[in-house]
């Protein structure tokens, strides 16, 4: 008893901490307006892609009304890891809807938890950036 007990405080310790690193924060007086959850697992050719994308194409403009979460899905701990992350911000509906499956980026109304776009590897820098601006427009419509 006493092992599962300390087994699900690492889980929920983790989970928390991975919440806080895998995220990129808005201003920190403001709820966000869209959250991107990235299915993403280390050995995914096209998180490889998206990856060398995303950086270039949040680097264009300030988003501060965005936050990005990291899904990690290598393996069966960090699933059930991104499972309690999805849930704490209010969107494990949807993170059961995917499955495992890893690659792609969700933009999603923070307020309606509407899925309003997909990025995936096919996208470019300049591509995503656009996605996210209309994304976000959306959101704040």
């Amino acid at each position: 008893m006493n092992k599962r007990l300390l087994t699900l405080l690492s889980i929920c310790i983790a989970a928390i901490s991975s919440f806080s690193l895998n995220a990129t924060e808005p201003e920190a007086t403001e709820e966000p307006e869209l959250i991107g959850l990235y299915f993403h697992a280390k050995w995914c050719s096209a998180c490889k892609k998206i990856d060398s994308n995303l950086d270039e194409a949040l680097a264009t403009s300030s988003r501060p009304d965005f936050k990005l979460v990291t899904l990690d899905l290598d393996n069966k701990a960090t699933q059930h890891e991104s499972e309690s992350i999805a849930d704490a911000v209010g969107l494990l509906d949807i993170y059961k809807t995917t499955g495992v499956k890893t690659g792609f980026i969700l933009l999603v109304d923070a307020t309606t938890h509407e899925v309003i776009d997909k990025i995936d590897r096919k996208d470019k820098s300049d591509a995503m950036a656009a996605k996210l601006d209309k994304a976000l427009a959306a959101a704040k419509s």
